[in-house]
């Protein structure tokens, strides 16, 4: 008699963790966004024409951005045609803000070669 209660007990114990279980795994709604409504930025728009470029800074930029992921280039390697093109690739993958990469071409085209 035991034995059979026990038996049932288990098979009881068994279906509550199968269900809990299966409930719990049940995927969860996730709301949808219809409309998005962005706030207005609260940071001025930096124009290019408004930042004077600093040939210092851009060295101290060029040293320690472009320095973090590779060896620093020595900026006659290349020709001022060819720093656009790197600086192009490679401005957005360091995340500089405009006001440096501003900084850091001027550097570069006033180092680089002819």
């Amino acid at each position: 008699m035991f034995i059979l209660y026990f038996i049932i007990m288990m098979y009881k114990i068994a279906l509550i963790f199968f269900l809990s279980a299966l409930f719990a795994c049940q995927r969860k709604t996730i709301p949808v966004i219809t409309e998005r409504k962005d706030a207005p930025s609260q940071k001025p728009v930096l124009v290019m024409e408004t930042i004077v470029a600093d040939t210092a800074a851009g060295r101290q930029i060029f040293m320690a951005r472009c320095g973090r992921c590779h060896g620093v280039p020595d900026p006659l390697q290349y020709t001022t045609k060819r720093w656009e093109t790197i600086l192009a690739s490679m401005i957005p993958r360091s995340r500089i803000n405009t006001e440096q990469a501003v900084h850091l071409t001027a550097f570069i085209n006033a180092n680089a070669d002819r």
